[in-house]
């Protein structure tokens, strides 16, 4: 009785009537729509098609009442993460159970009023307790929820029910998820970058994704897509209550067995966590594949890192990649710098014999770890093109120009020689300031600097690794790695001579 007491009181609070009548006129849209698709395809609606439409309609449900419930799930979380509550419950396994009871009579209110917008929107149609002709019609992009449906071989009664548990089920499972990796990042922030990164990942797979429904999310939030993907319906089931399940016992079990040094090792480490999502994310994506469809594995390396051009060729998702994966090393290795010559330079002094001998080793590591991302880059760009049916023929057939000894030439050894002069450019800067904002502010300038509006000529050291760069002449790529190697040994130069002023102080060890 206080269970039913609380979603009564929360269905008359106002921020339901607001999205109720939000979901109306979404819902008032579908119903517009389903009823001039029966009119073009000359075939009969009846009830059942109006309600199994608006409650798995994908706009509704991805645009309007996923972020909405992912906002009351944030809040949510953060109302239950009380010290009177944890004490309450006593197990972290217990308070994520209380947070989804806490977050439930939420799902249960806005799906109710999904039902009922639904039914309301059926008036002025026929009654049936059977499917009508429409969803027996041909399949085609205008009856495909309705027929679907049909195609799963249950009443629509029975459709309408499972498309609202599984509804359920999935705000509940994210929801899960959510507060069970809440126990180890228990911030705002976290919150925050974890529903963005959910919807973002949702909307991105309904778009693209598409041929591969096992990972388009919206395949397990309606009936009519999981049996689209599945040819069955009870997969998003078992999948779903396996999410709610793991999230809800198994996740908290850890936190319970205090694997600290995961934990720990995650905090220290996120930086590079999140910078390999990045480039993972990167090369997965189908929206840096603008011009061309790859054919063999190197197509897809070509066209991932093309970066920039030098006769003005310029996409911006290609661009901002590869600032991610070259940038995004030189970075890390700043922040790694700026800490370590902060705070134990002296240190260093006294351990090694010399500052040539202690930057040789920091060098040799540092060169080593630009060969392995560059390796690792190839290897993840390889696995990710066999999967999806791309050859291993050595040849890029996307630019016919180009061949494959000089994508990989470039690749590799002129790649290695971009990473190591952005690194001895942040080094230079990180050692004559101990301020990080100077070294970010160089790091802002070899960005603006890789543009071909700037970079005119391409003589200054900065992008000259994209693939834009490479035209199919060696000449062109030989003259890059001569300047990059030209500039290499300036910035050598220049550091040996900030080492032997810093010895002239602290003495030659």
């Amino acid at each position: 009785m206080r269970y039913c007491k609380k979603i009564l009181d929360e269905l008359l609070t106002w921020k339901w009537s607001i999205l109720f009548i939000v979901m109306f006129i979404f819902a008032r849209s579908q119903r517009q729509h389903i009823i001039d698709s029966s009119l073009f395809i000359q075939s009969r609606l009846n009830q059942w098609d109006i309600i199994i439409g608006i409650t798995g309609d994908p706009f509704l449900l991805l645009y309007l009442i996923l972020p909405s419930m992912l906002l009351l799930s944030c809040l949510t979380i953060r109302e239950t993460w009380k010290l009177n509550y944890l004490v309450r419950v006593q197990s972290w396994w217990k308070w994520v159970m209380y947070s989804v009871k806490s977050y439930s009579p939420f799902v249960l209110v806005c799906i109710t009023l999904l039902l009922i917008i639904s039914i309301l929107l059926t008036a002025g149609l026929p009654y049936d307790t059977n499917w009508s002709s429409y969803s027996s019609a041909d399949l085609s992009t205008f009856n495909y929820i309705s027929s679907f449906s049909k195609q799963s071989g249950l009443p629509p009664y029975v459709v309408l029910m499972l498309q609202l548990c599984l509804l359920i089920i999935f705000l509940l499972s994210v929801h899960a998820f959510i507060a069970a990796m809440y126990l180890y990042f228990s911030n705002l922030l976290y919150l925050g970058i974890s529903s963005f990164i959910i919807l973002f990942y949702i909307l991105a797979a309904f778009r693209y994704l598409r041929e591969f429904p096992k990972l388009n999310a919206f395949n397990y939030m309606t009936v009519h897509s999981t049996y689209g993907a599945y040819r069955a319906v009870y997969p998003a089931f078992v999948i779903l209550i396996g999410i709610l399940i793991t999230s809800i016992y198994v996740v908290p079990l850890l936190k319970k067995w205090r694997l600290l040094s995961i934990e720990i090792w995650i905090k220290a480490r996120y930086p590079y966590v999140g910078y390999a999502l990045l480039c993972l994310l990167g090369i997965t994506s189908p929206y840096l594949n603008p011009w061309e469809k790859s054919v063999t594995v190197w197509d897809t390396l070509y066209l991932r890192f093309y970066g920039v051009s030098p006769e003005g060729g310029f996409s911006l998702l290609s661009f901002m990649f590869y600032v991610v994966v070259f940038m995004g090393f030189v970075y890390l290795f700043q922040v790694y710098i700026t800490e370590y010559l902060s705070g134990r330079f002296y240190y260093i002094a006294i351990r090694h014999r010399s500052l040539r001998h202690w930057f040789a080793r920091l060098g040799s590591r540092i060169a080593l770890g630009a060969v392995t991302l560059l390796i690792g880059l190839i290897v993840l760009t390889i696995v990710v093109g066999l999967t999806s049916g791309q050859t291993l023929d050595l040849k890029i057939t996307v630019q016919p120009d180009v061949n494959f000894n000089q994508v990989l030439y470039h690749f590799l050894f002129n790649g290695w020689l971009q990473i190591m002069n952005g690194i001895m450019i942040v080094f230079i800067t990180a050692w004559l300031s101990k301020d990080a904002s100077y070294s970010l502010i160089a790091q802002a300038v070899l960005v603006l600097i890789i543009l071909p509006m700037i970079n005119v000529g391409s003589w200054l050291p900065a992008g000259l690794n994209s693939m834009g760069y490479v035209s199919g002449q060696w000449e062109d790529l030989l003259r890059i790695t001569g300047l990059l190697v030209v500039y290499l040994l300036i910035e050598l130069g220049v550091i040996l001579y900030l080492f032997s002023k810093r010895n002239a102080e602290i003495g030659n060890f």
